[in-house]
């Protein structure tokens, strides 16, 4: 993305990369991107819908989506129209989409083989948020919030038993050295967006501007093809270094499944923007 902001922009854009949090963790990240402290950021959905978009919460309503390009087709849909514009009257832009490999790439990570929900049950699950928190209950287990860079030592220690997250995280940070089971479960989603300073991006001449959405156009048709190859590379990798990978037959989904339609509402509460989104999600889904 980088590489095209400064190529399209005839070099008139720099783009200074950091990665790893070493500006700002991700629950911080919209927050910085709205007051200036940063110009832009790779916003993650699960983050920045408690304090940009609260009805980027439509991913995380469990077993909503089936694959990837649902979730890309929301985001171009009018329901994406309306998150947009909900950012960008808090200070945000978001440009583009970059596809995670999601919800395909989505696991719990053990420290024991996990098949069905009474598995998990006395459990303590690391999880993103309030909602995952409330299925992984529904199965008897324990959600715990903390920070993504305290979950290997956690489970190193027993603290916790289990993570939810992706074939990406397992291998990048090392889980399956501490957490060597995984059962494969399309929960719920995570997808990105290039975001820039809503007034940052104002200033900027025609030819910038165009550079940065041009960018994150060419990006977004780009990202599922590449995420999807690192995926499969990943999945390679991953079951070299699992003690063991689980797929749920028909029977067993079902049993992880049980329930999660009725709890959408329940996760929905009294907010009206998050009512709507998913609604009209899922008519267009047809769910």
């Amino acid at each position: 993305w980088a590489g095209y902001v400064e190529s399209y922009s005839g070099g008139e854009l720099k783009v200074e990369l950091y990665d790893s949090a070493q500006l700002y963790k991700d629950p911080d990240l919209a927050k910085a991107i709205a007051t200036g402290a940063v110009e832009g950021g790779l916003l993650a959905s699960v983050y920045a819908g408690p304090t940009l978009v609260p009805a980027f919460r439509v991913f995380q309503m469990p077993f909503l989506f089936q694959n990837v390009d649902e979730m890309a087709k929301i985001y171009r849909s009018k329901v994406g129209d309306k998150w947009r514009t909900t950012a960008e009257k808090k200070g945000v832009k978001l440009m583009g989409l970059m596809v995670h490999p999601s919800p395909e790439d989505q696991l719990i990570a053990t420290t024991k083989p996990v098949k069905v929900p009474a598995d998990i049950k006395g459990m303590a699950i690391r999880v993103a948020g309030p909602d995952d928190a409330k299925f992984v209950a529904k199965w008897g287990g324990t959600g715990s919030m903390i920070p993504g860079m305290d979950v290997y030592p956690a489970l190193q220690r027993g603290t916790i038993q289990g993570a939810i997250g992706s074939v990406m995280l397992q291998i990048d940070l090392k889980r399956y050295e501490v957490a060597p089971y995984a059962i494969f479960l399309p929960i719920a989603g995570a997808q990105a967006y290039y975001a820039v300073n809503k007034d940052w991006y104002d200033k900027l001449n025609p030819k910038q501007q165009k550079a940065l959405l041009d960018a994150s156009a060419t990006m977004e048709k780009k990202s599922k093809e590449l995420t999807m190859k690192e995926l499969a590379t990943a999945m390679a990798d991953l079951k070299t270094k699992m003690k063991g990978l689980y797929t749920p037959n028909a029977k067993e989904m079902a049993l992880w499944k049980a329930g999660m339609k009725e709890m959408w509402p329940e996760l929905v509460g009294n907010n009206k923007e998050l009512e709507e989104a998913l609604k009209e999600t899922r008519a267009i889904l047809g769910r």
